[in-house]
């Protein structure tokens, strides 16, 4: 069954006149096969085949289930990404809900409304929308600070993605609360802190909540449109910072502070809710590295006097087998802090969004050329040196900060590089009518072709090129409806030719 499933992928066809291009679409492809597994849960006892995180996981996580969804898996193996989606539920107290890390888990939601507008999965949709509003509601009453309409919670799990208060000794943010009871809150899990993408996430819940109510008809007393903006509100008013002409990271007395968050700043542009002069100014004003977007900028102080000789984690389930290794030639950079490229995914997705063409050929590149040098895609890089580079992180009272391991053949790594060639530079945007295509083609790359891509009862054949002096056309031949529409229609079936000049 596995094997069938993703034999469907070696079917598709991904030619391009930049042949690195597609070497490293095929090592994006390795990548993500051979993190497909046989897996199961009490909540699902019969082995499925699902998408691992990575190469040192060996189960799905929340979040990464629903971003692999999103970059690429639910266009490509939609049966293997409902899989995952749907093994990462769980029951509490006889109600489905959303497990994983709380503070994003809600992210899921997402991942459930996009995987419904490649399959048109109705079945799904309701059991997600049973487990989005389950979770949602749970998390409204313990998270939510209903004086700022804020929602409690961290961004990162180690502790190298804050500043000096939210430090800890051991690296994981869930100690902070062992080491500073005192300042807990009484309610849910007690973080005082507020983070940027965090807020972000949520208010895209409520927004995919919005539309599945009402493609599947439910008649409920849930008003989810007033909640997101109520949120998106709030977001804008307690994370924008005017100077910086960016949003703030942190907005809670604890951490207040000005960094700029790469994952959040691309969300708030995904999900609209930076207005024009927001996004034009987060473009403007977002730090870029030499390896691409660095994930949290500037870099914390207490990582640049790293202890010496320096020791080095490479298994994280064994904090005590530790490696003494020579002193790195390149800045010391905290692990949350450096470059990952599922960040890099959004960053590129945003700016292709709104035409911002020379960032995304600056992400796109710099991925590109990552994955032909290491012959894989790792999960982060140096920002100065652009190796694979695990990133200093605090491990251990005894041990104090040592330096970590880049995990190797990184599936969200690999479906970031997926959703720049699909969702960026061939232009796939798959909605509740139909797919249309906005494709871009950077610099040094004329033309592109995907051949033998499934999608409904469709098989579609996309060529972009480049062919200046033409007028910039879309010719759809192979079915009369989708040619006079100019876009691939929800209804009907056939295989269709798409060629787009530019």
């Amino acid at each position: 069954m596995t094997d069938t499933l993703i034999r469907e992928v070696n079917h598709i066809q991904l030619s391009c006149s930049m042949k690195s291009v597609v070497d490293a679409w095929q090592i994006a492809i390795k990548d993500l096969k051979s993190n497909i597994k046989s897996y199961q849960t009490k909540d699902m006892p019969n082995p499925k085949p699902c998408i691992m995180a990575g190469n040192d996981y060996s189960s799905p996580w929340t979040r990464d289930a629903a971003i692999n969804s999103i970059f690429s898996c639910s266009l490509l193996l939609p049966q293997i990404a409902k899989n995952t989606l749907l093994s990462v539920l769980t029951k509490h107290n006889d109600n489905t809900i959303i497990s994983g890390e709380y503070w994003d888990k809600i992210i899921w939601i997402w991942g459930a409304w996009d995987h419904w507008l490649h399959t048109r999965d109705n079945n799904f949709l309701r059991k997600a929308y049973e487990a989005g509003v389950n979770t949602i509601r749970q998390l409204e009453e313990q998270e939510m600070d209903t004086t700022d309409d804020l929602f409690f919670g961290p961004g990162w799990d180690g502790c190298s993605g804050y500043p000096d208060p939210y430090a800890t000794a051991t690296g994981g943010i869930y100690d902070w609360k062992n080491f500073n009871p005192d300042k807990c809150r009484n309610l849910g899990e007690g973080f005082p802190i507020k983070t940027f993408s965090t807020n972000c996430i949520y208010a895209q819940a409520y927004s995919c909540l919005h539309q599945i109510k009402h493609t599947i008809r439910i008649n409920d007393h849930h008003h989810w449109q007033v909640k997101e903006n109520r949120l998106i509100k709030a977001i804008n008013k307690h994370f924008w910072c005017e100077d910086k002409g960016y949003y703030r990271y942190l907005c809670d007395p604890i951490g207040y502070t000005e960094e700029s968050e790469a994952l959040g700043q691309s969300y708030a542009i995904i999900f609209k809710i930076a207005d024009d002069r927001q996004r034009n100014l987060v473009f403007k004003n977002q730090p870029i590295s030499n390896a691409g977007i660095p994930s949290i900028y500037p870099d914390y102080k207490r990582y640049q006097a790293y202890p010496k000789p320096l020791k080095y984690l490479e298994k994280f389930n064994h904090p005590n087998q530790l490696i003494d290794i020579d002193e790195p030639d390149a800045r010391a950079v905290g692990r949350h802090c450096a470059v990952w490229p599922f960040i890099q995914g959004f960053w590129a997705l945003a700016a292709c969004l709104h035409k911002q063409h020379d960032l995304f050929d600056f992400e796109f590149n710099n991925l590109l050329n990552h994955a032909i040098r290491d012959q894989q895609f790792a999960e982060i890089y140096h920002p100065d040196t652009t190796e694979m580079y695990g990133g200093l992180q605090e491990i251990s009272e005894q041990d104090g900060i040592v330096l970590t391991k880049s995990c190797t053949h990184q599936t969200w790594s690999a479906t970031a590089y997926m959703n720049m060639v699909l969702h960026c530079i061939l232009g796939i945007r798959a909605s509740d009518t139909g797919m249309r295509f906005h494709p871009h083609l950077p610099k040094g790359i004329d033309e592109m072709s995907l051949i033998n891509l499934k999608w409904h009862n469709w098989t579609i054949d996309l060529t972009i090129r480049r062919a200046t002096p033409l007028e910039p056309s879309i010719t759809i031949t192979g079915n009369d409806e989708a040619a006079d529409l100019g876009m691939i229609p929800i209804s009907g079936t056939g295989h269709v030719k798409v060629a787009i000049t530019l």
